[in-house]
């Protein structure tokens, strides 16, 4: 099953920087607050531009034959967009129909056009593949020149196809390697805190001594598995390094192989994410593993799915305003306290008065809600303006 590649730490990264989320007491915001706003962002775009995200297979859907529009070469826009084209994954299937009798399966070579952001096909029958292909009394073809002497033919067209984008996004992979890359190269070296951290700065774990880039910056799969492969390496020499630990750290350690495909790629890198995260504040028995936990990072890169979907920029852009206005709300709210619009504080002649944009009509962050808002309502066009070009009837 597909997954899209959103997730809490992506809204609050990219969208959310700056804006405190968190209640009266300092709590964070539920994960429950962040699923429910990228779920209905889906719904509501999903819905607005009418396409679909997930892949999705729809099965025996119905269209008429109309000669003016098939004189010589059909042309058939789907109901669902955009069409997914993969033989062995998302095979496509294209049959007429005579009222519910199956007349003839159309062969691929007759497919000649797919548009598939706009859910289109154009047909060209090719006489060599149409040996099966009914002929009426009168020689003529149905549905390519005239139907009952030029009439329209009700669900002459079935299609069984797939609708969505495909299965491989890299970028939230990316992230991740990005994160963990420069958490260990910085983490490595620390040395601050009463006790340090390290007693003393780990110079030897390096990723360069293991092949990897200190920034990681690549794009392809191939290069987030080799730096993946070295964080690991170097990671797992680090935490059993005595020389910089009072101990070392065997509780932590990754069990993972190293990664050969996607698939196990996201294992590690999952894996990475979780251990690494508990290792910086990890102090353990006596020696403890560091004299004080390193609460200066943190992973903030969200777990991966090999079957995360390869959404366009302009969709996750749109995803992301839409899902952050879930959350500006309640976090305005709450900006200087609940119902708070200002507050001050005054000891003797000290005084200190803080003014917030929040009041009983306006929202905290609503300047970044406006925008947000005023951003959207172009690019939902345009979305869906690309998706389904300039609609035209024939009358």
């Amino acid at each position: 099953m597909a997954r899209l590649p959103l997730h809490k730490w992506w809204l609050q990264r990219v969208f959310l920087p700056g804006v405190k989320q968190t209640d009266d007491a300092g709590n964070p915001f539920s994960d429950a607050l962040y699923r429910h706003a990228i779920a209905a962002a889906v719904d509501r775009l999903r819905i607005i531009c009418d396409i679909e995200l997930l892949p999705r297979r729809f099965s025996a859907e119905r269209h008429d034959y109309d000669p003016r529009t098939g004189a010589g070469h059909h042309f058939l826009r789907l109901d669902q967009r955009p069409i997914l084209q993969d033989e062995t994954d998302y095979p496509l299937a294209l049959r007429f129909r005579l009222g519910n009798v199956n007349v003839f399966n159309v062969p691929d070579s007759w497919i000649v056009q797919i548009i598939q952001r706009a859910g289109q096909l154009e047909l060209v029958p090719v006489a060599h593949d149409a040996g099966s292909y009914p002929v009426t009394g009168a020689g003529v073809w149905f549905g390519m020149y005239t139907v009952s002497a030029g009439g329209r033919l009700p669900g002459w067209y079935e299609a069984d196809y797939w609708a969505g984008f495909p299965v491989g996004d890299m970028n939230l992979i990316n992230d991740l390697v990005s994160d963990l890359t420069w958490i260990h190269e910085s983490h490595r070296l620390e040395v601050r805190g009463s006790p340090p951290v390290h007693s003393a700065a780990d110079t030897t774990n390096t990723l360069l001594a293991n092949g990897g880039t200190p920034e990681y910056i690549g794009e392809t799969e191939d290069e987030a598995i080799v730096q993946a492969n070295a964080v690991k390496a170097a990671y797992m020499a680090h935490i059993a390094d005595d020389t910089v630990h009072g101990q070392a750290d065997a509780i932590n350690v990754i069990t993972s192989p190293d990664a050969t495909d996607r698939e196990t790629l996201c294992t590690l890198l999952n894996e990475l994410r979780f251990q690494m995260g508990v290792h910086l504040v990890y102090q353990g028995p006596d020696p403890v593993v560091h004299g004080v936990p390193d609460t200066t990072r943190a992973v903030t890169a969200g777990p991966v799915f090999a079957d995360a979907v390869l959404l366009p920029e302009d969709i996750l852009s749109a995803l992301g305003m839409m899902a952050s206005l879930y959350v500006l709300n309640p976090a305005g709210d709450l900006i200087a306290g609940a119902g708070i619009a200002s507050k001050s504080i005054g000891i003797d002649a000290l005084h200190q008065s803080i003014n917030t944009t929040s009041s009983a009509t306006n929202a905290g962050y609503g300047a970044r809600i406006i925008q947000y808002q005023k951003d959207l309502k172009p690019l939902l066009k345009e979305i869906r303006s690309e998706y389904h070009g300039v609609q035209m009837a024939v009358m």
